[in-house]
Formats: structure tokens, sequence, C-alpha cells
């Protein structure tokens, strides 16, 4: 009994060998312009300018105030830095000569220093430790002004 294999049998014996499916027809699309245009509510873009405007407003203000601190703030160091001039240069001649007391003239400059930093506005020593500061200052020529200022940033613990 011998059959007759026809044409398209054959060709779906080659195409299962090679595990390839057929080639499914051929379809053609066409791309058209799609000239949408949505509809903004003028009402609506009004208000978003509206927002938007504000928004810049409070972002000049915001800056305006950042300007301003940070200004206040130069002011201020500058204030500091100008406070202990005359006293630094007298402390640090004096130290090189007072070995004994070199402790509380290094105290001092380093107080200072951080106080023209900002890092501190007070230093607080014990009550005997700010007497015995206090001897040394006394036996010193120093501005008056310049000592009293310093006597409000090293102050002494009190109980």
């Amino acid at each position: 009994m011998k059959r007759k294999i026809l044409k398209s049998e054959i060709d779906k014996l080659l195409h299962m060998e090679d595990n390839v499916p057929p080639p499914k027809p051929i379809i053609r699309e066409r791309l058209i312009d799609d000239f949408y245009e949505p509809r903004v509510d003028t009402h609506l873009n009004a208000d978003l300018e509206d927002i938007l405007a504000l928004s810049a407003k409070e972002y000049d203000e915001f800056q305006e105030n950042q300007e301003q601190m940070e200004y206040e703030l130069i002011l201020e160091r500058e204030k500091r830095q100008n406070k202990f001039n005359q006293l630094k240069k007298q402390v640090k001649k004096i130290m090189s000569f007072d070995k004994a007391n070199a402790e509380y003239y290094e105290l001092t400059l380093n107080c200072i220093d951080m106080f023209e930093e900002a890092k501190i506005d007070r230093y607080i020593l014990t009550k005997d430790k700010y007497n015995e500061w206090i001897r040394v200052f006394n036996t010193i020529r120093c501005n008056k002004e310049e000592f009293e200022h310093l006597k409000q940033v090293i102050i002494f613990e009190s109980e």
C-alpha cells in the first residue's frame, strides 16, 4: 500500500523537522498623523500661572532672608574677631617670657579663638582656676575694656 504524499504534507514535514512554524500572513498597516490637541481650560491655566508666580515670589523672599542672615553672621563674626585684637597680641608677647603661667595664657588664647569662630559663647572654669586666672591677668597691663569682655566669655562655675 503505497500512498501518495501531497506537496502540502511534505511542507509540513519539512517544517516540523526544523521545528519552525510556517510564516504568518503579511499584514500591512499604515500610520496616520494624529493632530489631537488637548483642550486646556483657561481657568486652570490661569490658576497654574498664579501658583507659579506665588512660588517664585516665595522663593525670592526666601533668598532675601538667607542673604540677610548671611550678612548678619558675617557682621557678627567680624565684630567677634575685632573684639580682642590688642589683648591677643599682648598675651602672645607675654607668653614667651612668662613660662610659669603659660597654661593660663594658652587657655586665654584658645578661648578667644573659639569665641571668634563662634564655637563657644562662654567658657566655664572652676572657682579656684578662675581666681588663679584673674590673679595672672591682674599682673599684666591690658586694655580694661577687652579684659572685661574676656571676663564675660571666661566665667567661673557657680555651685
